[in-house]
């Protein structure tokens, strides 16, 4: 019985890391790297080296965003 949930558990797992890198982080650093060559990246057929490449930048932005986020919250003093 072990077995079996620890495949199930592998199985979800790789089904999040999936639908997190593969579609959420691909379409935030899609829109990023589209917005910032003004169209012109990413074209063509898209290869595995491009959907990661696409996807790092989906990461790379949403760090950057969420430390300028907190840093931004740190240091404004209230009303």
């Amino acid at each position: 019985m072990n077995d079996i949930g620890d495949f199930i558990l592998e199985v979800l797992k790789g089904v999040v890391i999936l639908l997190i890198w593969g579609w959420i982080l691909y379409l935030l650093g899609y829109v990023v790297l589209w917005a910032f060559t003004l169209g012109r990246y990413p074209k063509g057929p898209k290869t595995q080296r491009q959907n990661n490449l696409v996807s790092g930048v989906g990461l790379l932005f949403l760090i950057v965003l969420w430390f300028g986020l907190a840093g931004y919250n740190n240091f404004v003093q209230p009303s």
